[in-house]
């Protein structure tokens, strides 16, 4: 899969998501990869519910999981 286009939606200060198409260049390990162009660095990548989103979408990241919030669903 090197040099392979993938998008990610990215979650912006105004709590909206905006589609990012990004390069990636090889998979590490376990679905991980090495992303190429693209991305800064800087930007919070959202991983859950990615095929239910939409361009400006406005939404409210969860909370980390804990142990008095398993799963971080409170």
């Amino acid at each position: 899969n090197d040099g392979e286009n993938a998008s990610v939606w990215v979650f912006n200060s105004d709590s909206t998501l905006t589609k990012k198409t990004i390069t990636i260049d090889k998979n590490i390990k376990d679905g991980e990869v090495v992303v190429t162009e693209g991305l800064n660095g800087e930007e919070k990548i959202v991983k859950t519910g990615v095929n239910h989103l939409q361009e400006g979408l406005k939404v409210q990241p969860i909370a980390n999981s804990s142990k008095t919030n398993v799963g971080g669903l409170l």
